[in-house]
């Protein structure tokens, strides 16, 4: 059994963190999120380049590849950023930021 699990740790098998794109760093950002023209709150509780981890308060069911936008709430800015919901655990999600200058071939 020690075996498999020293081969399956030197092939990365099953490991989220080198799947990652862009590093992330862990935060606590209290957030206000839209899925399905509906307010929320939550935390962001870490973030990178690419998306985001939100913490729900409340009990919500989301379905992966919807549309979500995030309200940062950081001191006295408030950043918009928009997203898709990438997958959804017991306590909240995983977001995929969505960048539409990027997506039309805009740099």
């Amino acid at each position: 059994m020690n075996n498999i699990y020293k081969l399956l740790e030197r092939l990365h098998v099953g490991s989220r963190k080198n799947r990652r794109l862009h590093p992330r760093e862990t935060c606590l950002i209290d957030t206000g999120y839209m899925v399905r023209n509906h307010w929320y709150r939550g935390r962001i509780k870490d973030i990178s380049a690419g998306g985001a981890y939100v913490e729900a308060i409340e009990s919500r069911i989301f379905s992966p590849g919807e549309e979500i936008l995030l309200v940062a709430k950081i001191r006295v800015l408030r950043e918009q950023l928009r997203g898709r919901i990438a997958w959804v655990g017991l306590h909240g999600m995983g977001v995929k930021f969505q960048f539409p200058e990027l997506d039309a071939g805009e740099s």
